[in-house]
């Protein structure tokens, strides 16, 4: 038999160039792709550090981000709080770098800690302002305002100082200390812990004006509330780590419509006052902060009563 009949050099020319043809698709597919890739992380608006976005509660950070009297923090603040300018891009950006200028910026409180997450097309910071919280007083009355750090006011940073200079408009929340009737409170590093637990609320429930007054006892935060509808006001108890949890546009509502909403002939729900609110001047509803179902908060009476 002749080899020639075997040998077909047209079709092994066509057959090697519709491979080179395939290979050469693919390798300009893949560098399409690549370049395409290359080019959404630099034309993306979310592929810059500038579109940030804050996970915590801010006190004086705006919900608009412009400042104002009492909302003195800007996005341009923290970017600079960071270190970085706007128009950096995420990828380019280390998120323990932002963390440690983060945690060395004034307006940055030291507990807990900055967290920065970090990815092609998202940045999200996570961490506690400084501003002025509490009106801290004893028995012989009041201590002055103390901030969400745990610090007095009169101890801040001037740039503190600067971006709230007048205290006066403030809301601010009564914290005892000390013993006052013969009830020991906190004091020292305690309050200091006190004020850093309770500086995650949610600014919302501090503007409401509802909130009068605050304190820590055994690993529980209360908080004390009065609406105007109601006789008396009502005393919540709740984990440090719910606080974050707490709507204040949400909860407060529905609290004041349970209690105004209560029947006094029926006996039950009784304000009450006990050693813990002996710094008070008047009896209240007891309510609790849990979770009640699979991820989802509320206020139940604590008072034992059904």
């Amino acid at each position: 038999m002749d080899n020639n009949s075997f040998y077909h050099p047209a079709e092994i020319a066509h057959r090697k160039g519709l491979w080179l043809r395939i290979r050469l698709g693919l390798t300009a597919g893949l560098a399409t792709l690549v370049l395409a890739g290359f080019a959404t992380c630099f034309l993306v608006p979310q592929a810059r550090i500038s579109s940030y976005v804050v996970t915590s509660h801010l006190f004086g950070l705006a919900p608009d981000g412009h400042e104002s009297a009492q909302r003195p923090l800007t996005r341009e603040m923290i970017l600079e709080g960071m270190g970085v300018k706007g128009s950096e891009y995420c990828m380019f950006t280390s998120a323990k770098t932002l963390e440690e200028n983060l945690s060395q910026a004034w307006f940055v409180a030291p507990s807990p800690a900055p967290e920065v997450e970090i990815g092609p097309f998202s940045c999200r910071l996570s961490f506690q302002d400084v501003y002025p919280l509490a009106a801290v007083r004893d028995a012989s009355g009041s201590l002055g305002c103390y901030l969400s750090s745990g610090a007095s006011y009169e101890s801040a940073a001037p740039e503190l100082k600067a971006a709230y200079p007048d205290l006066s408009g403030f809301n601010l929340v009564a914290v005892p200390s000390g013993t006052i009737n013969g009830y020991d409170y906190a004091v020292g590093d305690a309050l200091t812990q006190t004020l850093l637990d309770l500086a995650p609320i949610d600014p919302s429930i501090l503007a409401s004006t509802y909130l009068e007054g605050a304190l820590e006892s055994e690993g529980q935060l209360y908080l004390y509330v009065a609406f105007p509808e109601v006789a008396n006001g009502a005393r919540i108890r709740l984990a440090p780590a719910d606080l974050d949890k707490l709507d204040g546009e949400e909860m407060l509502g529905s609290i004041g419509q349970a209690l105004e909403s209560l029947d006094p002939a029926a006996g039950q729900h009784r304000p009450t006052r006990d050693a813990l609110d002996s710094w008070t001047q008047g009896n209240f509803f007891q309510l609790r902060f849990v979770e009640i179902d699979s991820g989802r908060y509320g206020v139940i009476w604590d008072d034992g009563e059904e």
